[in-house]
Formats: C-alpha cells, sequence, structure tokens
C-alpha cells in the first residue's frame, strides 16, 4: 500500500475536491486569527471560508453566524491579491455580502486563499461602515493573515491525510491477521 500525501492528491486532483473531500470543521485557530485581524484592523466582523459549489463554508469567524454564505467575488476578483470594498453600495451595487445574521455590510477587504494557485476561499473582515481604502501597512497586515490561513489549511490537510493513511494501514494489517 502507498501513503498518499497532499502533494500527491494536489497533482493528481483539483485543489477544491482535495479540500471539499477532507471535509474542513470550523476551529478556534481560525476563529482566533479572524478576531485579531478585525480588531486590529477595528472591523466589526472577520471570516475564513472555503469554497463549496455556489456557496462558501465558515471554517473561522468573529461576530459573524455560522452558516454558508453566498460566493461574493467575480472571476475578475478571485485574479487580484486583495479586494478592497471600501464603499460596497458604490463599488458593487449588485452586491450581495450581508451575513447571515441580517448585519448590513458597508465595507469589505476580501482576500482570495489559494492552494496551489487555485482559489479555494477567502479571508473578508467587513464593516458596517463606509470606510477609507486600505493603506498600505493594512494590505500587508491583511496578505499575511490570509497567508497563515492557507498553511493552516494545508496543514490540517496534512493531518486529516495522515490519519487516513494510519487507519488505512491498520484496516490492512487487521485483514491480514
Amino acid at each position: 500500500m502507498s501513503i498518499t500525501t497532499l502533494d500527491d492528491l494536489l497533482t493528481r486532483m483539483d485543489p477544491l475536491r482535495v479540500i471539499a473531500q477532507l471535509d474542513f470543521r470550523r476551529s478556534e485557530v481560525m476563529d482566533d486569527l479572524a478576531r485579531l485581524v478585525a480588531l486590529r484592523l477595528r472591523r466589526h466582523s472577520a471570516g475564513i471560508g472555503l469554497y463549496q459549489a455556489t456557496t462558501v463554508h465558515l471554517i473561522g469567524g468573529f461576530a459573524v453566524q455560522a452558516g454558508p454564505i453566498n460566493r461574493f467575488l467575480t472571476s475578475a476578483d478571485l485574479q487580484l491579491e486583495v479586494i478592497d470594498y471600501y464603499d460596497i453600495a458604490r463599488q458593487r451595487p449588485d452586491h450581495r455580502l450581508n451575513p447571515v445574521d441580517g448585519s448590513k455590510v458597508a465595507s469589505a477587504i476580501l482576500v482570495p486563499l489559494r492552494i496551489a494557485g487555485t482559489p479555494i476561499g477567502a479571508f473578508y473582515v467587513s464593516d458596517d461602515r463606509v470606510r477609507n481604502p486600505i493603506t498600505p501597512e493594512e494590505r500587508a497586515f491583511v496578505l499575511a493573515a490570509a497567508n497563515v490561513c492557507v498553511r493552516q489549511i494545508e496543514r490540517r490537510a496534512r493531518v486529516k491525510l495522515n490519519l487516513i493513511n494510519i487507519a488505512d494501514l491498520a484496516t490492512e494489517r487487521l485483514a491480514r491477521i
């Protein structure tokens, strides 16, 4: 039996399928990271979500309700490193970025999360007020936080794959007994 690694899977499968099959759940680490970023940027909420079909599955958040969120980023957005909607109503009048708790979102900073170059989700920070465009320091901070998210997602994927491999090896050995 061969051991499957994350790198093996990513060469054979689309990263979105890999992440979807590993069934991520919300975690304290991601909640803490979202809270840190929201408080540092003085925004009312933040979240970390993974794409699932037409929705985003929340795996971490601060001042957000659990539950699926409609995908908001367009194909053009996904090509950008950071999306700064400092006045969503003016910049994206077609927006649907209201959390499930019904609160109004007037501004948001979004960073697509990528594995092997493929967008797998987004890190976002939002506020109920129109804001000024983000500063270079805020941009660097949000990018650094998004990079931590991707590393955590990859780490969690590796741990889950290791557990699957261990279970498979144990099953194989039990079958020989």
